[in-house]
């Protein structure tokens, strides 16, 4: 069925009136989100957001690589921004779904907004005020506005030669472009970020998709030195495959960027999930004690991450619990949603409490996450 805004922003809302016991119950779980919401707030007012810096400039929505574009609307969408652009052959080619239009090039549908058969020839500002519509909805249009998004964040890998579409990049033999500047982009490719300082270099696609974080599905050799274009299809190589010396390596790799780096944080026990980790109560005891100080610690010490401000957002004791101490913490809402009176949760401790010299999970975010 049809979508308009207001009915979009209900059902990404949810219900208005929960249940009363539900929304008493919650209560204290709402008080400390509102409270950590102030602080990143306050914070990101007295740094003036330096993280900004990162980000600009690149190219998160890689639109060279979009089929059947009548105009990109948008540039620049910097960092928080949608991927939009307006699509010809809508119908004829895919369907009418933006659910096809976006997967045919890799990355995943968000929604869809029509275009009226009055619309000028070319622009998106019409279509915003036409209706929206579901990814798997169909529309007998000629055009139509899809809105995708890239799930691999391949616009943030480091150290490829080029990016290659959502989830795969190019790769030189001598890993990357060995520190140096990226290298220009050709046809079916746009920029990557340069390999910073300090960051290993990779000689398989293996080791390319673990730096960033990431699972190798599938490496394929190139036609030429810097092309996009695979030599054979049919006959994929093995992700634990040295590059070609002249050519490189094509990789592509699976699963959920971290955005914070943390896989990378020093003095970590352990990677619990993305933005925590499991710190020893010695380490954090030589930091101060506490989990903001080891946060804010992180400054300059993330290889590929050196610009980011971290601050603390949550602390959870580990009490022998290792990483599971978060999992106890995160179904605290899932007892409260079956109505269990008696709530047993690992307690959320205050960022600037003292773990004296116990383990910790920290939390950790930076300002534009």
């Amino acid at each position: 069925s049809r979508l308009t805004r207001s009915s979009l922003a209900d059902s990404l809302s949810g219900p208005r009136n929960p249940p009363l016991t539900r929304t008493r119950a919650m209560a204290p779980l709402l008080r400390a989100s509102a409270a950590v919401a102030v602080l990143l707030v306050a914070s990101t007012s007295a740094l003036e957001r330096p993280n900004r810096a990162l980000f600009q400039g690149k190219d998160k929505c890689m639109k060279t690589l979009w089929p059947d574009v009548i105009d990109h609307c948008e540039a620049n969408v910097g960092y928080h921004g949608s991927c939009q652009a307006r699509i010809g052959k809508f119908q004829a080619k895919y369907g009418g779904s933006c659910d096809a239009y976006c997967s045919s090039f890799g990355f995943q549908c968000t929604y869809g907004l029509e275009v009226s058969a009055d619309a000028p020839a070319a622009g998106c500002g019409d279509a915003a005020s036409e209706s929206y519509f579901q990814c798997s909805e169909r529309r007998p249009s000629a055009e139509a506005v899809c809105t995708c998004t890239d799930s691999s964040d391949t616009f943030l890998w480091l150290g490829a030669k080029k990016l290659c579409g959502a989830g795969r990049a190019l790769v030189d033999a001598s890993g990357a472009d060995g520190g140096g500047s990226a290298s220009a982009v050709g046809a079916g490719a746009v920029a990557a970020i340069p390999s910073p300082k300090g960051l290993a270099s990779a000689s398989t696609c293996e080791e390319f998709c673990t730096m960033q974080g990431l699972t190798c599905t599938a490496s394929e050799e190139p036609t030429a030195p810097g092309s996009c274009m695979a030599a054979s299809v049919a006959a994929p190589q093995r992700c634990d495959g040295r590059f070609d010396a002249e050519r490189g390596g094509l990789c592509h790799c699976s699963g959920s960027f971290d955005r914070t780096g943390s896989y990378r944080w020093p003095d970590r026990l352990e990677t619990c999930a993305a933005g925590s980790v499991l710190v020893a109560g010695a380490v954090l005891k030589e930091v101060g004690g506490t989990c903001e100080r080891y946060c804010s610690g992180l400054r300059k010490r993330v290889p590929g991450f050196e610009h980011l401000y971290y601050s603390c957002y949550a602390a959870y004791p580990a009490q022998k619990l290792g990483c599971a101490a978060l999992g106890e913490s995160g179904a605290l809402l899932a007892q409260v949603e079956s109505s269990t009176n008696a709530i047993s949760a690992v307690p959320v401790s205050d960022c600037h409490t003292d773990m004296a010299g116990m383990d910790a999970v920290c939390s950790c975010s930076f300002l534009d996450l």
